[in-house]
């Protein structure tokens, strides 16, 4: 998953998908605006159900975010 032009502030990529957060620019929260704020904690909790891992970073080049998923994978039973 990606997101443009933004990005997050250097302290926030994390805190992003800790806590349902939502940011205006980098480092800021956002009070109002449509939009809970928690669909990446979801994502979060959803991925680390399944024992996978959920980090996010800055896009250096573009300056957008970049949200990656790593999940294990399982052989199955019947193989």
């Amino acid at each position: 998953m990606k997101s443009s032009p933004v990005g997050f502030a250097n302290s926030t990529p994390d805190l992003a998908i800790q806590s349902p957060t939502k940011l205006k620019r980098p480092g800021e929260l956002l009070q109002l605006s449509s939009g809970s704020g928690l669909g990446l904690a979801i994502v979060r909790q959803i991925v680390e159900a399944h024992q996978g891992k959920v980090a996010a970073a800055n896009h250096p080049d573009t300056g957008g975010a970049w949200m990656t998923i790593f999940l294990p994978i399982k052989q199955p039973d019947f193989l």
